[in-house]
């Protein structure tokens, strides 16, 4: 009787140590070719004459640090499943305002246009600008990819909690994917278009350790909808940073 359990828990080790094994060449691959592309960019920078010109650079050469950053976090999976996120005083506007021109970036490298509003935010919130951050850009790419035309980006702020969300006028997310696609890897070929991916996964496990969720939904006119909620005191200019979670 004892030997089925001890066979599932030498399964589920095999399992992981092969997603250890998988993140750790993806990072290792890609570290390369993005350190190139930085490289370049940086050179493209400092040659260009024209102020667009300088400016292109410098997104290619932020969205290739991003890129490196992704490609970490296949590495350091496990690492981020069991590390905490870093609340510090962050003014949410003007963290709105980099999000949403990062944001119309990648949506208009998918073709669409980027809607952005924002409401209620206090002057100061205790959060992860980092793990904010992260979580935008994942629901951002995820929306582009699957927009028809238009991916609308929001931030709101109540009762202490921000509320981050993603729509996109696509085709919206099936039955199956509205219950699994914010687990790691999991096929949207049986959902919405194919993608393997850990986007959704890392945005649910950055939210629950800020003391919120991830919602997957269609909206009320079709397409897919992602509501991040995340725990975010005001705080005076003078506060002291808040606890790490």
């Amino acid at each position: 009787m004892r030997a089925e359990p001890e066979r599932a828990e030498e399964e589920l080790w095999r399992a992981a140590e092969s997603r250890r094994q998988v993140n750790a060449a993806f990072a290792h691959d890609l570290r390369t070719p993005l350190t190139v592309v930085r490289g370049q960019a940086e050179l493209i920078g400092r040659a260009a004459e024209g102020e667009e010109v300088r400016a292109a650079a410098a997104a290619i050469a932020r969205q290739a640090d991003r890129l490196a950053d992704f490609s970490e976090s296949m590495r350091g999976l496990d690492a981020l499943e069991e590390t905490g996120v870093q609340p510090a005083p962050l003014d949410p506007s003007a963290w709105f305002c980099a999000a949403r021109s990062d944001a119309a970036e990648v949506v208009r490298a998918h073709g669409g246009l980027l809607a952005a509003s924002c409401e209620g935010l206090p002057e100061l919130v205790g959060a992860d600008a980092r793990a904010l951050s992260r979580i935008a850009d994942n629901l951002v790419a995820n929306a582009a990819r699957y927009a028809r035309g238009e991916v609308r980006l929001s931030l709101s702020w109540a009762n202490g909690t921000l509320e981050l969300s993603v729509a996109d006028d696509g085709p919206g997310f099936g039955a199956a994917a509205l219950a699994h696609a914010d687990e790691p890897f999991w096929g949207e070929s049986k959902g919405r278009g194919g993608h393997l991916g850990l986007g959704l996964y890392v945005s649910r496990l950055l939210a629950e350790k800020h003391g919120g969720a991830l919602e997957v939904a269609n909206g009320p006119d079709g397409g897919g909808l992602v509501r991040v909620t995340l725990s975010a005191p005001a705080l005076r200019a003078s506060s002291p940073s808040p606890s790490a979670t």
